[in-house]
């Protein structure tokens, strides 16, 4: 199967030492986010600015593109998003921002500068010059904070964010509906703005969220010492080829908290199954790994779980493809099957369990979900779909 000899390049594999990077990312934060310089962490509040509170009031600075917004209009929809000019994945958002404004035409949306590095005389004109220089990127309002920071305290400290991009919508009264990565703000903008979304039931959600979030600090805090030590155990074991020493510092780790190092579990099984080759340990850990709500939820651990027995580069000495669809199957499942690169490791399941006629109806859904894709992803899904149809006929 040459034409698959590249899916590396697209489908970067779990590596042992990245099972503790993995855990240490469940930690509450945005996916891509920059975080507040230290001068600027918020403070804890009394009761956070959440969903469903009124949205505090626009105290901008200075608009630099657009038309100066002075007030939220009842029975408008507005998008407050919050953004640096040093922040990579701020950067990496504006386009996606500019495309909903441009799909959401009754929709303000409004790019809010803040936390510049630092505060002096020039700081406006270096954001207004950024701001030119982004052109279509940034096709929508866009305001500058200023060292005032009026709308940092309003709303990103207020609801006690350390992480950037962050927006904040608003919806048709007026009071804050969502808050959160921009890059994951699009099923939420069209609910609100159809006028078909449950603040009651978004604003418990948020709640459960938070409160989750506020558990996983504490325990991040309170065990921070002994995951690093676990940490450099793993690693040594590995460059030393020691892989009971590894796995003894798996299990140890996950005795700390099942609920937030399940990536532990996921990484002793990728242990036994890749380096140790114990291909019997490691299938018999599927109960385990079915039973802990925070796998089975994850549809990226799901994923990772199938595509390391199915991978074709990996060295598995034996691929038990029915313990493969177990976690493909969930995975798909959980992203309602609409994840390309999970259809494509279901589709790699089958091909492994000999149906190859499945294998070429799965993967040509993930070709067609594939459109937005980076290029070299895109290409290496419909190569798979090539050489399927090769290799059955």
């Amino acid at each position: 199967m040459s034409q698959r000899s590249n899916r590396r390049t697209f489908r970067p594999a779990l590596t042992l030492c990245a099972g503790i990077a993995m855990a240490i990312s469940a930690a509450p934060a945005l996916a891509q986010n920059a975080a507040a310089p230290a001068a600027t962490q918020p403070a804890a509040v009394a009761k956070p600015l959440s969903i469903g509170d009124n949205a505090p009031a626009l105290k901008i600075e200075k608009f630099l593109k657009g038309e100066p917004v002075t007030g939220f209009e009842k029975g408008k929809v507005y998008v407050v998003e919050f953004w640096a000019t040093w922040c990579g994945p701020c950067i990496a958002a504006f386009p996606h921002l500019s495309e909903m404004q441009a799909s959401h035409k009754d929709v303000t949306f409004i790019g809010t500068n803040i936390w510049e590095r630092p505060y002096d005389a020039d700081t406006l004109s270096k954001v207004t010059k950024f701001v030119e220089k982004q052109g279509d990127k940034m096709s929508y309002t866009v305001a500058y904070d200023g060292e005032s920071k009026a709308m940092d305290k309003a709303y990103m400290a207020a609801a006690g964010k350390s992480g950037i991009p962050c927006a904040f919508i608003v919806n048709q009264d007026s009071k804050i509906a969502w808050i959160g990565h921009p890059m994951q703000m699009e099923e939420h903008l069209n609910s609100i703005a159809s006028g078909k979304h449950d603040l009651a039931k978004a604003a418990k959600a948020y709640e459960a969220e938070m409160a989750e979030e506020r558990a996983q600090t504490a325990f991040y805090k309170d065990n921070g010492a002994k995951l690093d030590a676990l940490q450099q155990k793993i690693e040594d074991a590995t460059n030393n080829e020691k892989w009971d020493d590894a796995i003894a510092a798996y299990d140890d780790m996950y005795k700390l908290s099942p609920r937030y190092m399940s990536s532990s579990l996921v990484q002793k099984f990728t242990l036994l199954l890749t380096k140790k080759k114990d291909t019997a340990a490691a299938y018999a850990m599927k109960p385990d790994l079915l039973a802990n709500e925070n796998i089975t939820k994850n549809a990226q651990l799901l994923n990772e779980l199938a595509w390391s027995v199915v991978d074709p580069e990996a060295e598995v000495a034996k691929r038990d493809a029915d313990f493969a669809l177990a976690f493909a199957a969930k995975a798909d499942q959980v992203t309602n099957s609409s994840d390309p690169m999970i259809i494509d490791t279901l589709a790699r399941v089958y091909w492994v369990k000999g149906d190859k006629a499945k294998a070429v109806q799965l993967q040509e859904k993930a070709v067609a979900l594939s459109e937005k894709l980076q290029p070299k992803v895109k290409k290496g899904i419909a190569d798979s779909l090539a050489e399927y149809k090769k290799e059955k006929n």
